[in-house]
């Protein structure tokens, strides 16, 4: 299991996790019918981020990685919680 994952608007219901890191590719995820509703979000761990993030994300290297903590940093922060 690589972590992500790909699928269709009628299944956003079972994003049920800790963490939520989204990238909705120049949409906007709150638009999404429940989206406020999903676990992560209700609690603050939900961030989405933007194609350099993501692409930070997906491929990491040593100056991506660091880059792209800072962007998630708060979500991170706040799934701690």
């Amino acid at each position: 299991m690589s972590g992500r994952a790909e699928f269709s608007l009628e299944q956003a219901s079972l994003l049920d996790a800790d963490l939520l890191v989204v990238f909705s590719n120049d949409g906007d995820a709150s638009d999404l019918v429940g989206y406020d509703q999903l676990p992560a979000v209700a609690a603050g761990a939900a961030a989405e981020v933007d194609y350099v993030s993501v692409v930070g994300l997906n491929t990491p290297t040593p100056l991506s990685i660091p880059f792209s903590l800072e962007v998630v940093r708060p979500t991170l922060e706040a799934a701690a919680a």
